[in-house]
């Protein structure tokens, strides 16, 4: 790569751990605060009968003249003290649902990038989503041009253009996850179902979806969620505490390892601290956790 180009390359990682951080901060501060505080008020009012909250639904009947009138609905819902730790429960599992989302899109748009720089750096980046799907109809056309499926699905397509285009992404891709019995590939996959399951079903999983995946990525669910019911039709994922940053450090381990192998880097240094916007440095792979690096070999790929 040019140095513009791993210039701008830079820019794009640089544009996704600033999200990536805002995200764990938001989950690790706000989710614990909340438990923390929920703990403290249950425990000191255990004393307390009747709700301590109570909610309708209410919307306006309108009428082709304008006016209207506020129609109260058959939807209630009142929680008691001795409910606040379940709705707590509940309300971070659908919180972490929602940002699988935002941060899938990160790197969703972070791959899409990475494509730009590389392969395609005469098509000048613009944070607009037609400069987002221009890259993936150029990437697209280039899987038709070698004779290869288009696999849409779960963003398959992306990983196949870069496995077309980099055999040492390819054996990253198929490189064990340290820790779980599953490689990078598979684990990609693993998040991708993730997003669309959150995205597409109100931030749960019907049970459905729920036995499909805890059957094909047994040892990620069983190490890193718990599931509990949250009716009778839908499941939530709710991350283990004690393993609660390993599985977003995955996340920007597989992020940050695809940028290194795609611009030719050998490691990851580790040993500067990042950078202010106005200067990305030279050492632009660092972020807030620890995590793991992967050094090509001749036998393939080794922590």
């Amino acid at each position: 790569m040019t140095e513009r180009q791993l210039h701008k390359l830079r820019g794009s990682y640089h544009r996704y751990r600033k999200t990536v951080l805002q995200i764990n901060n938001d989950l690790t501060f706000w989710s614990s605060s909340l438990v923390n505080r929920v703990e403290k008020y249950t425990e000191e009012n255990s004393w307390r009968e009747g709700f301590v909250y109570d909610s309708v639904f209410a919307t306006y009947d309108i009428g082709l003249d304008g006016s209207g009138i506020l129609m109260m609905m058959n939807e209630r819902f009142s929680a008691g003290v001795g409910d606040l730790q379940n709705w707590a429960k509940g309300f971070n599992g659908r919180l972490t649902g929602l940002y699988v989302v935002r941060e899938y899109n990160e790197l969703e748009l972070l791959l899409l990038g990475t494509a730009n720089q590389k392969y395609f750096p005469k098509i000048n980046y613009q944070p607009e989503v037609s400069f987002y799907k221009t890259i993936e109809r150029k990437i697209r056309h280039q899987l038709r041009e070698h004779g290869l499926e288009i696999e849409s699905t779960n963003n398959r397509h992306i990983l196949t253009f870069f496995k077309l285009k980099c055999h040492e992404y390819h054996l990253f891709l198929n490189a064990p996850v340290q820790g779980f019995d599953i490689r990078w590939e598979q684990f990609f996959e693993f998040i991708s179902i993730l997003r669309n399951s959150m995205a597409n079903n109100r931030g749960a999983f019907t049970s459905k979806g729920m036995d499909k995946i805890s059957e094909e990525y047994e040892i990620l669910i069983r190490l890193l969620f718990r599931i509990y019911a949250e009716d009778d039709l839908n499941y939530i994922l709710e991350l283990q505490s004690e393993n609660y940053h390993n599985f977003w450090n995955l996340i920007n381990d597989f992020a940050a390892n695809t940028i290194k192998v795609l611009a030719n880097e050998r490691t990851l240094d580790l040993s500067h601290s990042s950078q202010t916007d106005g200067d990305l440095g030279a050492y632009p792979f660092v972020y807030f956790y620890s995590f793991r690096q992967f050094r090509l070999s001749g036998n393939g790929i080794s922590f």
